[in-house]
């Protein structure tokens, strides 16, 4: 659907504008929707400090290694 309202202006790639932009209430993948209201939420709960909001983010959705694999940190080692 998306493809269809901003579709590709040029032999680059480039589109009009940004998919996002495209995003509204009635619109949009629910598990985005999600992820970013609960980034919201801890960096509300950070008190908008970016140290502590990273800290909150690295415990709360660890990112995936490019293997797809997560590695998680436990003191001083690393469980992959």
């Amino acid at each position: 659907m998306l493809r269809k309202k901003n579709p590709v202006i040029n032999k680059k790639g480039y589109r009009k504008s940004n998919h996002t932009e495209w995003i509204h209430v009635d619109y949009g993948h629910d598990k985005l929707k999600e992820h970013l209201n609960i980034v919201v939420i801890l960096a509300k709960a950070a008190g908008f400090n970016w140290t502590n909001f990273k800290t909150l983010m690295d415990r709360s959705l660890p990112q995936f290694n490019k293997d797809g694999s997560i590695s998680l940190e436990i003191g001083f080692f690393y469980i992959d």
